[in-house]
């Protein structure tokens, strides 16, 4: 996975070559297109499947970091019907249709809150994994190196939390391991 600029473009590609470097160059997302269709284009937090399978990735097309929350299939290369607004990190689960994603409040502007998400279904199904209530802190998701766990923290300038899933088992709540 690599980005590459082109001469005379303002924007760079985001692109891979799957298995091996002689592999035949796919390009992710190519953000001059986005660009040329919108005042402003950029790309936000960002995550690949496991198995390489989907991209999931957020766009700002105002300027003002609010980030929209795509899927593309990279194997069809189509773009799925999944949105999410205010993303501010997304991650995926071991099983390739599990999704998490963060959101910012629309007023205070602070990430606040942690979905889970199943490809292909609608975004109204969503589920609501975690909230942080303290305006102190802001959250956010990712999946450890290992990727045996997703990991959701709290963090403030002072204190932080941590709360583990398993990224075998995306459906299970949650649970505290490094207390604030």
């Amino acid at each position: 996975y690599y980005q590459r600029n082109v001469k005379g473009k303002e924007h760079a590609l985001h692109c891979r070559k799957k298995g091996h470097l002689d592999a035949p160059e796919q390009v992710l997302l190519d953000l001059n297109a986005v660009a040329a269709a919108h005042k402003f284009a950029a790309l936000g937090p960002s995550d690949v499947s496991p198995s390489g399978r989907y991209f999931a990735y957020a766009l700002d097309k105002t300027g003002f970091r609010q980030y929209e929350l795509r899927v593309r299939d990279l194997e069809t290369n189509v773009e799925l019907s999944e949105r999410a607004e205010r993303v501010t990190s997304v991650a995926f689960a071991n099983d390739e249709k599990t999704l998490f994603y963060s959101i910012e409040d629309p007023v205070a502007k602070r990430s606040h809150r942690v979905y889970r998400h199943k490809i292909g279904e609608a975004s109204d199904k969503d589920v609501l994994v975690f909230e942080e209530k303290d305006e102190r802190f802001e959250v956010e998701v990712r999946r450890t190196r290992s990727r045996g766990y997703m990991v959701i923290l709290s963090e403030s300038h002072t204190a932080n939390e941590a709360r583990l899933i398993s990224a075998d088992r995306p459906n299970e709540a949650p649970r505290v391991v490094v207390p604030r």
